[in-house]
């Protein structure tokens, strides 16, 4: 397998300009060109459209690029192996997870992943789905815990846990007439309309945040509008300030569970949905990544943690 060659292609779909693909790699044009004709005859296809500039895929040229992505990815992955075991060094993992799923997942994972492996180097990276999403594309991360839904479909994933997401919203607020508050708790929400959120004041996540998404799936799927007064990047922030009554908020059962236990008023849960909406969490990967067996045991590792935690029992109220 020559794998300059594919590198040297590759260039060139990258950048659709032989020139500047030659000086990108540091050969010259001809010798660039000679390595795509030689590749097309070899092939017997065309694999780009010399007509128009900038050069342009046929559809051989595409299905062909599909591959060869996939095929690079794995000799970097080899051959970054190979170095690290002729260094001696220790194998690598990336993590990407958001802080909240943080808290609640990596000491639970963590420390059982590192007595079975105490010599793998677990890096952690947190952030937002947008962020993961770009990392495990561009190979800065080889795995992330996550929520539904995924935009890209060059990533994998499986679903490993299920969170009720709630409506929270300060004693005070109009919409608390309609719960008794005496049961009322993350474990018997009230049920309300979803045509009562029109127009209603929100604290929302950032668009680049998994709970953002979900927020909007909810809101998109019964045709609501909601006045958008702040966005943040704090899920934690959002429900307590929805708690003390700056509006209304979704959040997931962590976030309902915190404002339970430490909001100085009595927040009030809702739901918009009987059984109640839950957010999906995943474990995602790069699609046709090559994992080691290490990886593939932090993978099943992470996957009976979270499938093994127990839900609560939610009663919803009417």
């Amino acid at each position: 397998m020559n794998v300059d060659v594919y590198r040297y292609l590759m260039t060139v779909a990258k950048v659709r300009n032989i020139t500047k693909a030659a000086a990108q790699l540091h050969i010259s044009q001809p010798a660039l060109t000679k390595a795509i004709h030689r590749q097309e005859k070899e092939l017997g296809v065309t694999l780009f459209d010399r007509s128009v500039q900038p050069l342009t895929l046929t559809y051989a040229g595409e299905r062909y690029f599909e591959s060869v992505s996939k095929l690079l990815d794995i000799d970097t992955e080899l051959r970054e192996e190979m170095r690290n075991i002729a260094r001696g060094t220790r194998e690598r993992i990336r993590i990407g997870v958001s802080v909240e799923r943080g808290t609640t997942w990596l000491p639970k994972i963590l420390p059982h992943f590192a007595v079975s492996f105490p010599d793998v180097d677990v890096q952690v990276k947190e952030g937002v789905n947008a962020f993961f999403e770009r990392a495990l594309l561009s190979n800065q991360l080889d795995l992330c815990i996550s929520t539904l839904p995924i935009l890209s479909s060059d990533i994998a994933c499986e679903v490993v846990n299920k969170a009720p997401v709630y409506v929270i919203s300060s004693a005070e607020h109009p919409l608390a007439a309609r719960a008794d508050l005496r049961s009322n708790s993350l474990y018997c929400p009230q049920y309300i309309e979803p045509e009562l959120l029109n127009d209603e004041r929100f604290l929302t996540l950032t668009p680049a945040q998994g709970m953002y998404r979900v927020a909007q799936h909810l809101l998109e799927k019964y045709g609501l509008r909601v006045n958008t007064v702040l966005q943040l990047t704090s899920q934690r922030t959002i429900t307590m300030l929805a708690a003390a009554g700056m509006g209304l908020a979704f959040t997931t059962y962590n976030g309902a569970l915190q404002a339970q236990n430490e909001s100085d008023s009595q927040p009030v849960f809702y739901t918009i949905e009987d059984p109640l909406h839950c957010r999906i969490d995943i474990i995602a990967w790069k699609k046709n990544r090559v994992f080691t067996p290490v990886v593939k045991s932090l993978i099943a590792l992470t996957k009976r943690v979270m499938r093994s935690s127990p839900h609560p029992k939610i009663e919803i109220r009417r």
